[in-house]
């Protein structure tokens, strides 16, 4: 499968026992020591939590409790595992610099996933740095595989644990390469007969790799997999039972082999007892002896897992892309179906924004051609898991205007980038006086008050075709508050001019300082006044502040004086001259009022709102010709509470109607549906529901704790085998062809056509305009009338 060039360093395992015990740092190969990952696995609160239960849970007092009358205590929640083998590993993601295949398999719903285990038959198996970057900018760990399989593993085995102290440096090993290569532990899978007198070295070396692994890193973790028992013998429990208990008490986790049946998520919580998150369920994606099947039934394991309160194992999911005639033809839409399905009855394991700075380019890891900022860099097909940057919540997405219900499709684009192959397009239909949102990123991040806010995002649009990036911000006493940073989609060269506007919800006068954007203001202000503050700046200024951006821009202050106006509202908002450019930013509370513009020094504020913003500037960067304008807002200290949602609002015009901005976010979740559950359904309307096809037993409950908050108050095969023939889960006859959907937007179409664009060739890359043809580049545009690309978005604390 792999089709990148063999040129550059590559991730190799380690394939004999004399190479694990005679690694050393200092006899690397080059490609060895280029095999590190650069992003590091930060520690969340939910993570210091985890690990101080987990010291208690694996006392000694404590350790595995088998058939007793206590009821397990919830201390920790079910996590999702899944073990990455695709054909045997090291294809596409070998190649560390990256490779040319624009249809390489890569996961981008790492919001549902835990642990990630790069999994293969060598004796040592470590993670390609590209998935580790990739897994840890999504807060996942990543575990490295050691196995040992059939009469050379145990042959292996006899040597390991000849004695305790040839089975710690074993241990020690692993710890060292795994430190070295920057991943967080490991899954022990022996899958061979071993001695009996052995077997107490055994629970030894489990033990003392799991507590060397902890020294050595905070979050490692030691997954013990279910193969050899207590007496010796390969023989798969299917379970957690005192044969694999020892195991168990000894590794952070039990990963069960697929072929449980019924009740046995239950058993196995039972006999955990407070530890039955540390029990993953196997769950074999190919379907070999998996409750309820696999594929597109896996659901139906992970839902039984799920309802019984353990963890779950997925082996496997490339099936998407390595059985096309089951899965089909297409792996994006295949790929999003499958994930679809899990994220019904598994919740998403952790936001996507939990610490700042934070920056998304909706770099997918694969692209037609390669850009930065905008510019041309190759026009060449490439992958590199390396480059993935956090992903949205959605990949392809059908949703509806507020007002009209005109339909538009936002997702991942890979037509045109800012920054690498793909970037997040809202596309389709769109009038005067509606508008159409979408949630990016859920989030829960604590703000610090004492810091000063940056907040940045990079678009491309159509004439007329507008974008607002919205963030949601909840207070202690649960008020929420909306931000609003809105932008022109077409900033011209030269000097630039911009307003904040709002409307304030004080009661009463206010006195004292208004500060906007370097203009000072005095005056009265009722609850319905709104504040409009100009300033002329140059491209790349930035009004009482100089810093440096991420690429080094320095950004200089140019305060021109001028004046702001104060004039009652009259149902709308200032009219934007011809050639003028207008950028909006705006607050919006939880009691519908809005917030804008400065600092008051003196006013009567409603208890707990969030009230010390002073939002200061604006800047495009110069790069218009590259058909791309940044823009920056900044919040200076005092913004207080907890960021829990990204989302983009677009409209035609510009500016924003504030009675729109009060439902948002509920039109963001009630208009939104992914793609493949509308394919879905008008496949099962154009044929019916397959006849015996198994529902979860469990259904997600899809909102975050934000929206909940909102709610309150409104055939046996092991690991180690080679894969044989699958049997289809439905005859073919109820296999119908796949289709295009009656939807009628050129998003819509361009993701069923899926791989079979990405492979073309220089020629026709050569004629094409942003990823399409040059003659009919316009036509599209026209007959669609909206589109907006986000380039990237970021968020930081100014430095001081």
């Amino acid at each position: 499968m792999a089709s990148g060039s063999s040129a550059g360093p590559t991730a190799e395992p380690l394939r004999s026992l004399e190479e694990l015990q005679s690694w050393t740092v200092e006899n690397l190969s080059l490609d060895a020591l280029q095999n590190v990952a650069q992003v590091a696995l930060l520690e969340t609160e939910e993570d210091i939590a985890s690990r101080r239960h987990l010291r208690a849970r694996r006392s000694a007092s404590d350790a595995v409790t088998l058939n007793t009358e206590a009821s397990p205590e919830k201390v920790h929640r079910p996590r999702l595992l899944v073990c990455h083998d695709l054909q045997g590993g090291y294809e596409d993601d070998k190649l560390l610099q990256g490779g040319s295949n624009s249809n390489a398999y890569r996961i981008w719903h790492w919001r549902l996933i835990d642990v990630f285990v790069y999994f293969s038959h060598h004796l040592v198996t470590i993670p390609p740095a590209g998935w580790t970057d990739a897994a840890h900018r999504h807060d996942v760990k990543v575990l490295g595989t050691f196995i040992t399989e059939w009469d050379a593993g145990a042959a292996i085995c006899r040597e390991i644990l000849s004695t305790v102290e040839s089975a710690r440096h074993v241990a020690d090993q692993l710890v060292a390469i795994a430190m070295h290569h920057k991943f967080d532990g490991w899954l022990l899978n022996i899958e061979n007969k071993v001695d009996l007198g052995q077997i107490p070295t055994l629970v030894e070396f489990v033990r003392y790799l799991t507590e060397t692994m902890h020294a050595a890193h905070p979050l490692g973790e030691v997954i013990w997999y279910d193969s050899v028992t207590t007496k010796g013998e390969l023989k798969w429990q299917d379970s957690l039972t005192p044969l694999n208990a020892p195991f168990f008490a000894a590794a952070d986790g039990l990963f069960v082999n697929y072929t449980w049946k019924a009740g046995t998520p239950e058993a196995c919580a039972l006999a955990a007892n407070r530890r039955a998150p540390d029990v993953y369920m196997g769950v074999d994606v190919f379907g070999r002896g998996t409750f309820g099947g696999g594929g597109y039934h896996a659901d139906t394991a992970l839902a039984a897992a799920r309802s019984a309160g353990v963890s779950a194992a997925l082996f496997a999911p490339a099936w998407v892309i390595e059985n096309p005639h089951e899965a089909g033809p297409n792996f994006e839409e295949a790929q999003e179906k499958f994930w679809g399905l899990v994220q019904r009855c598994w919740p998403a394991a952790h936001p996507a924004v939990t610490r700042l700075p934070f920056e998304s380019d909706f770099n997918q890891a694969v692209g037609r051609s390669l850009r930065s900022d905008g510019a041309l860099v190759s026009d060449r097909p490439w992958n590199n898991m390396a480059r993935q940057s956090v992903q949205p919540l959605h990949h392809a997405a059908q949703i509806r205007s507020a007002k009209k219900r005109t339909t538009l499709e936002a997702g991942v684009s890979f037509e045109s980038a800012f920054n690498g192959g793909s970037s997040y397009e809202v596309r389709g239909r769109l009038e005067k006086g509606d508008f159409a949102a979408v949630r990016l990123f859920d989030c829960s991040l604590e703000l610090n008050p004492s810091k000063s806010l940056t907040i940045s995002f990079t678009v491309s649009a159509l004439p007329d075709s507008h974008v607002a990036l919205l963030l949601r911000i909840r207070s202690a006493d649960n008020k929420t508050l909306t931000i609003v940073c809105s932008s022109a989609s077409a900033i011209p060269a030269g000097e630039l001019k911009y307003e904040m506007t709002g409307r304030s919800n004080v009661q009463g006068t206010a006195s004292g300082e208004t500060r906007a954007a370097g203009n000072d203001a005095s005056g009265t202000r009722s609850g319905q006044s709104v504040g409009i503050a100009q300033n002329s700046m140059k491209p790349g200024g930035m009004a009482e502040q100089s810093s440096t951006d991420r690429r080094g821009m320095q950004l200089e202050a140019e305060d021109r004086g001028g004046s702001a106006e104060h004039f009652e509202r009259s149902n709308s908002l200032r009219r934007q001259e011809p050639g003028e450019s207008r950028a909006e930013m705006s607050v919006v509370n939880s009691d519908g009022g809005q917030f804008f513009g400065g600092r008051e020094e003196s006013a009567s504020l409603q208890s707990g709102e969030l009230h010390s913003i002073s939002w200061a500037s604006f800047r495009s960067l110069e790069s218009q010709t590259n058909g791309w304008q940044t823009f920056v807002f900044h919040a200076e200290a005092g913004l207080t509470g907890r960021l829990t949602n990204i989302g983009v609002v677009c409209n035609v015009g510009g500016l924003l109607d504030e009675s729109d901005l009060e439902s948002v976010w509920e039109t963001m979740k009630e208009h939104t549906e992914d793609l493949w559950v509308l394919r879905e359904r008008e496949e099962q309307n154009r044929w019916g529901p397959v006849e015996n096809e198994q529902k979860p037993t469990v259904a997600m409950d899809e909102r975050t704790a934000d929206d909940a908050t909102d709610q309150q108050n409104n055939g046996k095969k092991e690991t180690g085998s080679t894969r044989g023939t699958v049997t289809n889960q439905t005859s073919e006859s109820l296999q119908p062809e796949i289709k295009e959907p009656s939807m009628g937007s050129e998003l819509g179409r361009r993701m069923l056509r899926g791989s079979a664009r990405n492979v073309e060739s220089h020629e026709e890359r050569a004629s094409h305009v942003d990823g399409r043809p040059a003659e009919d580049h316009a036509a599209r545009d026209d007959n669609n009338g909206f589109r907006v690309r986000l380039g990237h978005v970021a968020l930081q604390y100014l430095s001081n």
